[in-house]
């Protein structure tokens, strides 16, 4: 049992004909922070012509229906856990876990990790940027309801005001930069340093808030929530059907070769599945959080072989699309039946279904992402988040001229000139005072962490003088 899941920043009534978590999930469906995720790309971004793929949206609703689905079986299989897993907190993790995601998906994330940890860029941050934490920052600090506009006012952390259940359920990685060893000891030393070092939940300045939720919301011993641990795995879940799913379709992923491949009927020397076998065990062996041996990969190639696999490539006829229909379902009702809970109280999923799920994120990436067109195209989408950040930052110190004493003005008129949405949250990150290139920084990271990709490209056409140039 949690110690306090149902507490809240802000105290709310309890309503007869919601739970509190279901609260949570209506409250993020108003928010315009998860709406943005229409517009932010999956794989391949909204601007492409792949118009009936995932977007960040529709892959959030599916996690959260997995997620939610996946915590009622557990506690079908596990009555005495009532009280522990929550369903619903699960859906709202679901429904949140991408909202840090900034325009253009991961290529942006690692494009701003890597200027703000350069010593020699004036608007560095120590605490970089790192999509999970930013989706604590929203969901805490960043989003917030006109009826909590006086506890704000007053310098509350609320955000969205979600219950502590809920919030932990979406914490994936519960400590800040660098801090990965302290919470998980000789774990971390032995196994995942390289890993874990690149992940973290939430940035310095929000951790009072994380203080306040973690002893009310995970369990005693725990690092993470059990919530979050299958939450975690709807994500994955989703991540490698959903997407390849999107491929398949679009005839850039033949799902019908491997199914060939894993039969034993295409497996020569450069043959379509032998090249991918190849280029997925690479990719594998560089992942050290996934650790396989031999007889793991052996067991995950027999559970996909298992599986309804398309038989040839896909034409959108109602076969077709039945195909693929009974290769979805398959594969999430054979996750979802092989998971359980350990004499620990940890989630357990066989090794061979984990590293089958791998396998499979890996046809994305060895057919879509790593393709020459998509490539080129986040060339340019870097670049764009790179220079949007140093432009906003150096707008924003514009609106601040400096006095004869070398002092900046701290005129909040000044800020008239920026984006209405910039303003308020350098106003607010700042406290009225952004003397500190720390401090437009992280407002900077927070407003593009807002944008859409279309909205992201249009403002650094603006920006960069495109715009006049085609005018």
């Amino acid at each position: 049992m949690l110690a306090e899941p149902y507490w809240r920043p802000r105290p709310k009534d309890n309503e007869p004909w919601r739970s509190p978590c279901e609260r949570d999930c209506d409250a993020i469906l108003y928010s315009s922070a998860w709406r943005r995720l229409r517009g932010v790309t999956q794989v391949t971004s909204r601007t492409d012509s792949l118009s009936k793929s995932h977007d960040r949206l529709l892959h959030s609703l599916k996690v959260a229906q997995v997620g939610e689905r996946l915590a009622k079986y557990l506690l079908s299989e596990h009555p005495d856990l009532e009280g522990t897993i929550f369903p619903k907190a699960i859906r709202f993790a679901g429904l949140a876990h991408d909202l840090g995601h900034p325009p253009f998906g991961h290529v942006a994330e690692k494009e701003l990790q890597g200027i703000l940890a350069n010593e020699s860029y004036r608007y560095r941050l120590d605490d970089s940027f790192e999509g999970n934490a930013q989706t604590f920052r929203i969901l805490t600090r960043l989003s917030h309801k006109a009826s909590d506009a006086a506890y704000v006012s007053a310098g509350r952390q609320i955000g969205i005001n979600a219950t502590a259940v809920s919030i932990a359920a979406t914490i994936k990685y519960p400590w800040e930069f660098h801090r990965a060893e302290d919470y998980l000891g000789d774990h971390y030393k032995r196994h995942l340093t390289k890993y874990y070092s690149k992940k973290w939940g939430f940035y310095g300045d929000d951790a009072a808030l994380w203080n306040d939720i973690k002893p009310r919301a995970i369990g005693d011993g725990r690092t993470r929530s059990l919530n979050a641990d299958i939450m975690d795995l709807a994500d994955d879940v989703t991540y490698a059907i959903h997407d390849v799913h999107d491929y398949f379709r679009a005839g850039l992923i033949p799902l019908n070769a491997i199914h060939d491949g894993l039969q034993g009927s295409q497996t020569g020397i450069g043959s379509e599945f032998s090249l991918f076998d190849a280029y997925a065990i690479s990719a594998l062996d560089d992942k050290p959080e996934v650790g396989y041996t031999a007889d793991h990969l052996m067991g995950a190639k027999a559970w996909l072989d298992q599986l309804p696999l398309p038989l040839r490539p896909y034409s959108d006829s109602d076969s077709d699309r039945e195909a693929l229909h009974a290769f979805e379902s398959a594969a999430v009702r054979g996750v979802q039946e092989n998971v359980s809970i350990n004499g620990n109280g940890e989630l357990y999923t066989p090794p061979e279904i984990l590293l089958a799920l791998e396998y499979l994120k890996e046809l994305t990436w060895f057919y879509v992402i790593n393709h020459p067109v998509l490539s080129s195209n986040q060339q340019g989408q870097r670049k764009i988040v790179r220079e949007l950040h140093e432009w906003l930052c150096d707008w924003a110190m514009e609106c601040y001229p400096e006095d004869a004493r070398g002092n900046r003005q701290r005129l909040r008129r000044n800020l008239r000139r920026l984006p209405s949405r910039f303003r308020d949250l350098l106003w607010d990150v700042a406290s009225g005072s952004p003397d500190d290139d720390v401090q437009v920084a992280r407002a900077a990271v927070d407003f593009i962490a807002g944008l859409t990709d279309i909205e992201a490209a249009s403002l650094h056409s603006k920006l960069g003088g495109s715009v006049l140039l085609h005018s």
